[in-house]
């Protein structure tokens, strides 16, 4: 089943709303356990629940990204 042409367009626009992971990693560059902790009580449009380890490996990750 396809989605409404709205449906598609909205998702489109959440994800264009989401912060590249770069600027984050720049953002938390001087402490990325603080992006752990962030993802560990995620903002609403979060879908996900992360484990602690995750999320330590989520920031890491993004932590590389930092130019």
């Amino acid at each position: 089943m396809r989605d409404p042409p709205q449906g598609r367009n909205r998702r489109r626009r959440v994800v264009a709303d989401a912060p590249p992971f770069d600027l984050i990693a720049r953002k938390f560059a001087l402490d990325p356990g603080a992006l752990a902790f962030s993802m560990l009580n995620p903002h609403p449009r979060m879908n996900v629940t992360l484990t602690r380890r995750e999320a330590e490996d989520i920031a890491a990750y993004i932590n590389t990204l930092a130019k």
